[in-house]
This record gives C-alpha cells, sequence and structure tokens, in this order.
C-alpha cells in the first residue's frame, strides 16, 4: 500500500510547497481509558458538597451530565442524632437514601438508564436553636470511555469519498489551468511575468539562436532592451502556484504547485513536461470529519495554434498521493494515484483595443484509493472514482498605457462549468455541498506590464456559484523571460 509517498521537502516538484507545509511489534493490552464526564467534573468541583442545619434545613443541587460507569463517592458527617436525612433521586425516584443519622460513606454508580441527571438534597428535622448540623462531602470516578461504534467508520467512509472527490476536482482544475497557461505563454511570447486565477507562472522564454549574441539576446532581449520577435523563442519555462479555500458545508484549503518546460517545434506547435506537488487540510461540518493529504505530479502537455486566433491544447498526467482520514474515534491512512486528461479550444479575437478569448474546456481525473485499515479495526475496500468538468466562457480585457512604457490591463472573465463524478463505494456519499451539476465561476484582475516584457497580474476567481459550497481562489503567475 505504500509504493509512493511524498516526502516535503525530497523531491524538486515540492520546493514551492515545502514553505507551506513543513508496523511494529503488537502493544499490549492497555486497561480501558477513563472519560471526564460533565457531571463527573462538576461533582468534582464541589457541586454537591451540601450542608444543612436548623436555619437551612432543606439544601438541594440537580446536575446533568454523568455517563454510564461514573461512580460517585458520598461522604456523611452527622453531628448529632435525630431525623436527618440524605437522599439522590433521578427525575422520578428516589435511587439512594440514608435516614440512620449517622455518619458513614455511600456510593452510588451511575447506569446510564435514567440517572444521567442527579438530584442530591439533604435536610436536618429540627428547628433552631438546635445544633445538630448533616454534612456532605461527594466526590466522582470517572467512568470508561464510551465505546465507538461502527457509524463512525462509515462516516469515516464518506469523510474519504466526498473529501477526496473535492481534492480531486481541485487540483485538476489547477492542473489543467496551469499546462493551458504554460501553452498560452509560449505562443503570447511578450509576457513573462503575470499573476491570475490560473496561477503564478514564471516564462523564461530562451532564443537559441542568438546565444551569442550579448547578455540581453542570452535573456530574450534585443541589444536595445525590448523583446526579441516570438518566433526567436523556442524555450519556456514555467511555475504556477494556486492557492484556494472552501466554505460552507466544508471548510478547508488547497494548494497547488506546478513547473513546466516546454519548446517550440515550430511557430504554431509547442511540446512540455511538468511536474507539480500539492497539499490539502478539509473539515467537514456535517460528518465531524477531516481529510488531510500531499501529493505530487508529472506529465506532459501540447499545444496548436491551428488558426492566428484560434489555440487547442491538450494534456495528460499522473499523481501519487497520500491521505489521513479522521471520523469520531475513526482514523486511517491510504495512498492512492491519479490520471488527469484535458483539452481545449480558446480563441483570440481584438475588437480595437478590446481583447476577447473565449473558450471551450474539460478535464476528466480518475483516482484509485488503496484499501486500509482504520482504527477501530474496520475495513475499507479499495476505491475507485473520477471527477471532471466541461467549462464554456471567456475572458475580456484592455490594455492602457500607464505611463513610462507600462501598460496596464484589467480583466474579467466569467464561466459556465459542468461537474460530474462518480465511485464504487459501498457507503452512499451525504449531500455536503460538493454537488454536481452546473455552477457558474467568475474572476477578475489587472495585469502590469513593462517594455522589456516583464510583468505582474493580480487576480482572484470564486467558482461554485449557485450550489452550497463555493470555492475562493487566490493565485497569479510570474514571469522573466532570458
Amino acid at each position: 500500500m505504500n509504493a509512493w509517498r511524498l516526502v516535503p521537502g525530497a523531491c524538486l516538484p515540492a520546493l514551492l510547497l515545502c514553505g507551506l507545509t513543513a508496523l511494529s511489534e503488537p502493544a499490549q493490552a492497555e486497561p480501558a481509558p477513563t472519560y471526564s464526564s460533565p457531571g463527573c467534573t462538576a461533582v468534582n468541583g464541589g457541586v454537591f458538597n451540601l450542608v444543612a442545619t436548623p436555619a437551612q434545613q432543606y439544601r438541594s443541587h440537580v446536575q446533568s451530565g454523568f455517563v454510564p460507569g461514573d461512580q460517585l463517592t458520598f461522604s456523611i458527617s452527622v453531628t448529632d442524632t435525630g431525623a436527618d436525612q440524605w437522599w439522590i433521586t433521578n427525575e422520578k425516584n428516589t435511587l439512594l437514601a440514608d435516614t440512620s443519622n449517622t455518619s458513614g460513606t455511600r456510593v452510588y454508580t451511575v447506569t446510564g438508564t435514567d440517572d444521567t441527571t442527579l438530584t442530591e438534597v439533604v435536610r436536618v428535622q429540627s428547628n433552631a436553636p438546635v445544633t445538630r448540623n448533616i454534612t456532605v462531602t461527594a466526590s466522582c470516578s470517572p467512568g470508561p470511555a464510551p465505546a465507538p461504534t461502527t457509524d463512525d467508520s462509515a462516516a469515516l467512509t464518506n469523510v474519504q469519498t466526498t473529501g477526496s472527490r473535492m481534492a480531486a476536482s481541485t487540483s485538476g482544475a489547477a492542473i489543467t489551468e496551469a499546462a493551458s497557461a504554460g501553452t498560452s505563454a509560449a505562443f503570447g511570447g511578450a509576457t513573462p511575468v503575470s499573476v491570475g486565477p490560473n496561477g503564478i507562472t514564471l516564462n523564461f522564454a530562451a532564443n537559441p539562436n542568438h546565444r551569442t549574441s550579448g547578455a540581453f539576446k542570452a535573456l530574450g532581449f534585443a541589444d536595445d532592451g525590448t523583446r526579441l520577435p516570438e518566433e526567436q523563442q523556442r524555450f519556456n519555462i514555467w511555475a504556477n502556484i494556486r492557492g484556494s479555500w472552501l466554505t460552507n458545508s466544508i471548510d478547508g484549503s488547497h494548494v497547488n504547485a506546478t513547473i513546466g518546460l516546454g519548446y517550440k517545434v515550430t511557430p504554431d506547435l509547442v511540446l512540455g513536461a511538468f511536474a507539480g506537488a500539492e497539499t490539502f487540510d478539509y473539515d467537514f461540518d456535517t460528518l465531524a470529519g477531516k481529510l488531510k493529504g500531499t501529493g505530487g505530479t508529472v506529465g506532459a502537455y501540447a499545444g496548436w495554434r491551428m488558426l492566428p486566433a484560434l489555440r487547442l491544447d491538450g494534456m495528460v498526467g499522473w499523481s501519487g498521493l497520500n491521505y489521513d482520514a479522521t471520523a469520531g474515534a475513526a482514523t486511517g491512512s491510504f495512498d492512492a494515484s491519479r490520471w488527469i486528461v484535458s483539452g481545449g479550444l480558446t480563441g483570440n479575437h481584438q475588437f480595437g483595443d478590446i481583447l476577447l478569448a473565449p473558450a471551450a474546456k474539460l478535464y476528466v481525473l480518475w483516482e484509485n484509493q488503496d484499501a486500509y485499515t482504520d482504527s477501530l479495526g474496520t475495513a475499507h475496500a479499495s476505491l475507485d472514482s473520477y471527477v471532471g468538468r466541461a467549462s464554456l466562457g471567456g475572458r475580456v480585457s484592455k490594455a492602457f498605457n500607464a505611463g513610462d512604457g507600462l501598460m496596464l490591463t484589467p480583466y474579467l472573465e466569467l464561466y459556465g462549468d459542468w461537474r460530474f463524478s462518480d465511485d464504487n463505494a459501498a457507503v452512499g456519499t451525504p449531500d455536503t455541498g460538493a454537488e454536481d451539476g452546473l455552477s457558474g465561476r467568475t474572476g477578475a484582475g489587472f495585469s502590469l506590464s513593462s517594455p522589456r516584457g516583464l510583468a505582474v497580474t493580480l487576480g482572484g476567481e470564486v467558482g461554485g456559484l449557485g450550489q452550497d459550497t463555493q470555492i475562493w481562489s487566490a493565485s497569479g503567475r510570474l514571469s522573466m523571460p532570458f
């Protein structure tokens, strides 16, 4: 089961995430653990320590929160004989009583049936100035911890299925958009630094035909500091980073970092390879559970500029992951692997100083998770699942001269997404807000670029509009040509 495991700091693709995250022999049987119930804690805090005197003939206290096995010990002290009384009751009956008028110790053990709420009463049957009184001091020994139930193991399966689907969907979007952006940078050629919802991308475009023509040419610039023509920029190295946050029924975060290298075989065809790492941590309010994980990805991508205003791109990748899941008293760890493929068509239409980029994209991700046994001894079978997203929409942008040769380009994008998924889990996945079907996604931001091609773009995105769970992303692309 442990054929692959990501060790932070041990692989190059994880370097961008390292700053963000940093079978033994059977043990001897241990005694059953104790559980400090609220009722027992209150008794040890003194709530059942009562004193009755002729001036205060009747004293009582009601306490709830006891659990089966809680053992209460009452030390009763009577200063004189008489008709003094002490007793404890539940809501209907007297459970234990003492009218012997003698000092001593009484013990009561909670059964958990009708005695999780108890009332203690002491009473002196005489009036002042008689000096007789009765004093009770109480203590409580907690009973054994409640035994976990198989419900926790069933909830663990639901955490596994629901959480891994969400992780796959979020990671699939990040990885495919990163590869697509890398293809776009190779063809665009003049935007080395940008930061937006698709990630932070570093685009190093080298010119193999001019490497000996001076420092500027080695960096992708002419001798006068301007960018070299696009057809002379063959190599393209980039790096994306994207952080996503979930709200509502699922709370958590997911970070993906991806690096890639592309080569333009012809001015209109680019081939490349990429590697990446991810880390995520999800909380499920409806399941009282948590899913954490890390993973690494390798893959290849390609882009073909079919027409000056139309580009086709696609990618394929493989990921290895490890998960840690919790639900109630049940915990479990398991490994998994994924395959992901994607494809898309992107337009590039200029209307004056306004650029319109319509796009149609699709990705599908298949995941296989190993079988494992949870901490309660329940066996969980291997799990096969898939997730996908089809998107239709686009981006509109407009460039403004910001002075000193700087160009400011704000943008707005809007997509309609159709998400779909399924698995072979024996336990049905509950409605946690991670829904399949139609939803909206929108993003906005701006880029600032220099005459030499250095640029920075800041932006954000929110998806899942129209559903219970929204996915917020803050990410970008950075680049410097050379």
